[in-house]
């Protein structure tokens, strides 16, 4: 996460000011990992977003691992305005992530990781 922050701090000697210039862009990641909203519901004047977004990459790969071999899941009958899930592909399904994306989102990490150091290392 903080390769970003390397690529500002070179390029902008104030280093407040690179922070700061760094919020507004880490909302922006943020919204679109598909933690707060389904990725299959943003705009598509946002949607690209998530293609340079880490957070996405590496919030779908860790919910493919924790829930694509889940085939059952218990519901509490007590709590009928929860949401019930009965397996780990509805889980999946909710957040609009596919468990073929895995190897995808791991090569995504490695080339953004590496080019985020490029640039900062240039920079």
């Amino acid at each position: 996460v903080h390769f970003l922050d390397d690529v500002l701090k070179r390029s902008n000697d104030h280093y407040p000011m690179a922070m700061a210039y760094l919020v507004p862009f880490d909302y922006s990641i943020m919204i679109t990992s598909g933690v707060f909203i389904k990725l299959n519901t943003l705009s598509p004047l946002v949607n690209w977003v998530q293609y340079i977004s880490w957070m996405m990459y590496s919030n779908e790969a860790m919910t493919i691992i924790q829930w694509q071999n889940i085939q059952n899941i218990t519901c509490d009958e007590d709590r009928p305005q929860l949401p019930c899930l009965h397996s780990g592909q509805e889980v999946l399904d909710r957040y609009s992530f596919s468990a073929d994306n895995l190897w995808r989102d791991i090569y995504a990490l490695c080339i953004l990781f590496s080019a985020f150091h490029i640039l900062a290392y240039l920079g």
